[in-house]
């Protein structure tokens, strides 16, 4: 049986430092006058669209100042990231993610992809910077939707396109750290594995009811039996 597994990034694979959140605070003081930061929500498990929304609302920009100048904020936002990039802020990558990715891009029935909240400049620049882009060619992205679920059809979709396949039900595997991630493959059936390496608890992540939880990927021959099984 052929899989399909798509990995998010932030908390899952790796975390890079800061630069996300400086990038989007330049930006909010440059277009919209206002100090703040994407913690001024609980971000973990949100798509760029509805992280930039919730906290300009918060605020106080009204939703057609922000409609206005929302393309607009992607790509300012994604200027001042590359800025901070090369500034030299550091990232770590997660445990066993390394091994894990070697194994599953070399085997024959899988097939890898991104499903995550990031823009998606900064996402592949966030993998660049980890010396993780080999392992991937292609993905669904936050600037596409505020929707984490509609991004699952449109990962669906590409991967059609991409290796001719049409993947259903458990042929697909989500994995993230957020609940988030758990909850948006559930309407394609999706097998959905959860990694407590991010901001959601072991109990958040358990409550969300994933196939199955793990500390983190370090077991990544477990990670890999549950892949296949």
């Amino acid at each position: 049986m052929q899989r399909l597994v798509l990995f998010d990034i932030d908390g899952t694979l790796m975390l890079l430092d800061n630069v996300a959140n400086n990038a989007f605070m330049a930006m909010a003081k440059e277009l919209f006058g206002v100090e703040a930061s994407i913690f001024d929500v609980r971000c973990s498990g949100k798509t760029d669209s509805l992280i930039f929304e919730e906290v300009m609302f918060a605020r106080g920009i009204d939703k057609d100042k922000f409609q206005l100048k929302k393309d607009l904020a992607f790509d300012r936002y994604c200027c001042y990231f590359e800025e901070h990039l090369h500034n030299g802020d550091g990232y770590r990558i997660y445990p066993g993610v390394i091994p894990l990715l070697e194994y599953l891009s070399s085997h024959r029935s899988v097939h890898l992809g991104l499903l995550t909240g990031n823009v998606e400049f900064t996402a592949w620049k966030k993998l660049e910077k980890a010396h993780l882009r080999k392992y991937f060619s292609f993905g669904a992205f936050g600037n596409e939707s505020r929707v984490r679920s509609e991004l699952v059809g449109i990962a669906l979709r590409r991967a059609r396109e991409k290796f001719g396949i049409s993947y259903r039900g458990k042929e697909i595997i989500i994995i993230g750290d957020s609940v988030h991630d758990v909850d948006c493959g559930k309407e394609y059936g999706a097998k959905s594995i959860a990694v407590a390496t991010g901001f959601h608890s072991k109990e958040e992540l358990l409550n969300a009811e994933p196939d199955c939880l793990f500390n983190d990927l370090s077991d990544y021959q477990k990670v890999i039996e549950v892949i296949l099984s």
